[in-house]
Order: structure tokens, then sequence, then C-alpha cells
């Protein structure tokens, strides 16, 4: 096993590419299906273990993110914005040679069927104690698929609404009304050492506030669609 650290608006459509990448192991239906699919083959121990130190060794340059906004945001690009507290660095060699390396991309590519992704957008969240993310869906630099992989042994599930996946944001903020997070939710929980690709696009996610000891820490690539 792996080791972690222990620390109205219109949604724009997403053009259907002309040649779909399928995973043979039926992961592309359950991306369609479900909104979300794990990837494998991604990278070796070894690889995963660097990420590992990286993100811990960037925690103390961490920049603050904080939104003390109350209630919601809906943007042009689909996106909502929500109130969050935590802190996030864009990481170093190691994670940059994971977004913008084969692997990742050609299992996301594979997930979800759209031989057009690219990379768009990478770092590292990092949650004390308390720290939060609200309820939103994730910009447009994230319309092919957001790759979340769990660091440290201590970050807690994700919530999310699946349901609300083809909503559009009037119906999904009248759908939250003022919940920072909905009771209505189902848990998404990030297995240690693997990477989960979910439709952060479409599907409202947030992370409650952080119960665990320590410093969780949370790693995000996110692809965009051509």
């Amino acid at each position: 096993m792996r080791k972690t650290a222990v620390l109205d608006t219109v949604r724009p459509p997403i053009e259907a590419p002309t040649t779909e990448p399928t995973s043979p192991d039926g992961r592309t239906e359950q991306w369609r299906r479900t909104g979300a699919a794990p990837l494998s083959g991604v990278i070796d121990d070894a690889g995963w273990d660097a990420l590992v130190r990286e993100a811990v060794s960037c925690e103390p340059a961490a920049a603050d993110r904080i939104n003390d906004c109350p209630g919601l945001m809906a943007y042009r690009d689909g996106s909502i914005t929500s109130p969050q507290r935590c802190r996030a660095h864009r990481g170093g060699s190691a994670l940059r040679a994971l977004a913008i390396g084969p692997a990742l991309l050609e299992a996301a590519r594979a997930v979800t069927g759209q031989c057009t992704l690219v990379p768009a957008r990478y770092g590292f969240k990092y949650y004390r104690p308390g720290d939060f993310m609200a309820v939103h869906r994730d910009s447009v630099k994230c319309a092919g698929i957001t790759v979340s992989f769990a660091l440290t042994e201590n970050l807690g599930p994700m919530g999310w609404l699946p349901q609300l996946r083809d909503a559009s944001n009037d119906a999904v903020l009248a759908h939250i009304g003022a919940e920072p997070f909905p009771s209505d939710g189902e848990e998404f929980p990030l297995t240690d050492g693997m990477f989960h690709g979910f439709d952060g696009y479409n599907i409202p996610h947030w992370r409650p506030p952080h119960a665990g000891d320590g410093v969780a820490i949370l790693g995000t690539v996110c692809f965009f669609a051509l």
C-alpha cells in the first residue's frame, strides 16, 4: 500500500471529439453513467513517494485561500464559487511532471472518451482543522475532468450532488439554497494512493470542515476539453 504523509447563466457545451478513446475495463461507461471513475496506471510507487514529499515540502510556503463572502455566485463560464478557507500551492517539479506528462493525460482521455483533453490547472491544497470549501462547481478550466488525490491519510471524504450533473446553475442554486454543505449530498471518499476523476465542472461538490488532526493535503489536476 502506498504511504501518505501525516501532517441564470448558460453553461457552454463541450464539443464531442471526433475519435473517442475508451477504457477497456468499463471505466468510460462508469464515467458517463456516474460522472466519476478512478484512473489507473498513472504513476509508480517511487513517483508517488516523490509527490508526497513535494506536497509536504511546499506546505510552509502555501498561500491563504480565503473567501468570506456569504452565499454562492454563478459565473458566465458555468462555474459557481462559494466561501472557502484553506491554503494552496502550485507545487513543484513532481506535480508538474504528473500534470503535463503522458500517463495521466492518456488515463484521463481514456476514462472520459475525450481525445482533446489538455492539462489546464494543478496544485496542492492544505486544510488545517476547521478549513473547508463550501459547495461549488469548478471553473471552465476543469470542463474535461477534475482529478483529485489524497496525499495524507487524514483527508476526509468530499461531498457531492451527482444528481445535479445536468442541472442549470439556476436549478443548482435553487436546490442548494443557503446550505454551504448540502444535507442531501453523498460522500465521495478519496482512497489513499489513488487518482480519482470526477466531473467537477458539472457536479456541485464541497469539502466539509476538516475534522482530523494536523494538516490534510489534497492534490488536484484539471483538464480542459479543446
